[in-house]
């Protein structure tokens, strides 16, 4: 277990519980006995979600349940998970965990073509940010700033919707000269105010509450980071204030989820179809450097991978 990770006992958890619950959405439809036969990926695509079944592939591939030849997948069925009397396909429901929330989510999400989920804004305050993982973001901070390595960071940087402030943290210790100012609504700022007292760092982070969505970016930065807050209908808001609120040869630090990742293991892929089916779409690698080009980025390059998460860092002209 690393110092603030999560457990390898969580991951492999995951990993199987998401195995089980994809499997027992399955059993709602024809997708087993489809891949049973052999059956392509187009093929599924034609009846169900498109998306969705590009995700559930992902993790029965990775899962060892379904194999690949001559572009026809096929059941493997003695990868299927074995308890006493499981000889069929059809009686697989009567021995999964009784998961039912997730696996529903799973097959609603596949008989429907609605990609378009928006998330109500939860309410962010000190006491429900402390409880959402705070010390699982460690390792997350320590990739995206070993990736910035070979990135010139200087000056001023804004932690937009800092939040726990564990980012401003780390920029804080790793670059000792850098100008540092960490936002967030006024009802989230006792907690970043309460996490850089600890780390004694009042006189490098200066903190203030803005509500970034309603309002202007009304000083100028150097480096403004973005991390986990350009949801889908935060973007276009988002990102026009990011880029008048930086400086000239001014930088962007992207932290956002991308499904380009999810072939890299069975967690990412267990990971990217829990995030779909309760937020919405991952969007691809692409999709970021196209809509950052769009509101006027430049020299737009991918620093590091932490899971799903992708490090992607813009300069404004």
């Amino acid at each position: 277990m690393t110092k603030y990770g999560f457990t390898e006992q969580f991951k492999k958890h995951r990993e199987i519980t998401g195995l089980f619950n994809t499997l027992k959405a399955l059993t709602k439809t024809d997708i087993l006995q489809s891949l049973e036969k052999g059956t392509t990926k187009e093929e599924l695509s034609q009846k169900y979600n498109q998306y969705l079944i590009n995700l559930v592939i992902e993790v029965l591939k990775k899962g060892r349940i379904i194999s690949e030849l001559n572009k026809k997948l096929f059941l493997n069925e003695k990868h299927l998970p074995k308890f006493p009397f499981f000889d069929r396909l059809d009686v697989i429901s009567s021995y999964l965990p009784q998961d039912n929330e997730i696996s529903d989510l799973i097959f609603e999400k596949l008989i429907s073509n609605n990609d378009d989920i928006i998330s109500p804004e939860p309410n962010w305050n000190s006491k429900r940010l402390s409880k959402i993982g705070v010390f699982a973001y460690s390792e997350e901070i320590k990739s995206l700033l070993k990736s910035l390595e070979n990135t010139k960071i200087e000056g001023s940087l804004l932690d937009l919707g800092a939040g726990h402030g564990l980012y401003s943290i780390e920029f804080a210790k790793k670059y000792p000269d850098l100008k540092i100012f960490a936002c967030d609504l006024e009802k989230v700022v006792p907690l970043t105010k309460q996490n850089v007292q600890k780390y004694n760092l009042e006189d490098k982070i200066n903190i203030f509450s803005l509500d970034f969505l309603a309002n202007q970016i009304e000083e100028k930065y150097n480096n403004i980071l973005c991390s986990n807050i350009l949801h889908k209908e935060k973007r276009d808001i988002v990102l026009e204030k990011v880029y008048n609120a930086l400086y000239s040869n001014g930088k962007i630090i992207i932290n956002t989820r991308v499904l380009n990742t999810i072939n890299k293991n069975l967690y990412n892929a267990v990971s990217a179809l829990y995030w779909y089916i309760n937020k919405g779409k991952i969007e691809t690698i692409d999709f970021w450097k196209d809509i950052l080009l769009k509101y006027g980025f430049k020299n737009i390059k991918v620093c590091g991978f932490y899971e799903l998460h992708a490090f992607i860092v813009g300069e404004t002209i």
